[in-house]
């Protein structure tokens, strides 16, 4: 018992120590979500042992192990609304990191996309242009950052892949200030793109946060 938590303690202190002597990643926020289906629709607003006394069985179980996943971390609701979708076969924190990482990443390749046509495009104020090309490094790195997490999960190295895709929530708040500091460009990227990016950035640091919260726990 005593050698498990001095290993988990060696993971978490490590996690720390990289995230801290690294860029600040950005703050994990909830975007809201639509109602979890199935059984886990009842979500506790705190996580406590009330949580699935209305379930029966195999449901009742999961439910639990997703409180137990998601239970010590700054945004526990959070990181249970985004897991529970994924366990109607077994638990897999994994499947479900992938899945989100990989939403996040189609999302901000999709502002990528408007980046592009709106520099390329005549109608465009020049007043926007600088501030576009801020915003076009800014995502392409983004992409960078996802896809290069995404291996490192392949990996099983959990921790470095937390580091490297915390870099990318960063990148809108660097492209929102581009234009804050042009007087008079308007941003041309939809809101909707942006926003989608930056919720599925936020769901995966949240399953991240919680994988390494449970390094011992389920699949790492």
């Amino acid at each position: 018992m005593e050698a498990t938590f001095l290993k988990r303690r060696g993971v978490l202190e490590e996690a720390r120590y990289k995230l801290l002597s690294g860029p600040a990643p950005g703050p994990v926020t909830a975007e809201p979500t639509n109602p979890v289906n199935d059984f886990f629709s009842g979500l506790n607003e705190n996580l406590n042992l009330d949580l699935g006394l209305n379930l029966e069985g195999d449901a009742k179980s999961k439910a639990q192990q997703i409180a137990d996943f998601c239970n010590g971390i700054q945004n526990p609701d959070f990181c249970a609304e985004t897991i529970a979708p994924f366990v109607k076969g077994k638990f897999d924190p994994i499947k479900a990191l992938e899945t989100q990482m990989n939403a996040a990443l189609n999302h901000s390749l999709e502002v990528v996309a408007e980046i592009a046509k709106s520099l390329k495009d005549h109608a465009t104020p020049k007043k926007a242009m600088a501030a576009l090309s801020i915003c076009k490094e800014c995502y392409d790195n983004a992409v960078d950052a996802i896809n290069e997490s995404l291996e490192l999960v392949n990996q099983d190295n959990v921790i470095d892949a937390y580091y490297r895709f915390s870099s990318a929530a960063s990148y809108r708040g660097t492209c929102d200030d581009a234009f804050v500091e042009s007087p008079g460009a308007i941003n041309p990227i939809s809101k909707e793109a942006i926003n989608a990016a930056s919720q599925f950035i936020s769901k995966s640091l949240v399953i991240f946060d919680a994988s390494i919260n449970n390094q011992n726990n389920f699949l790492f």
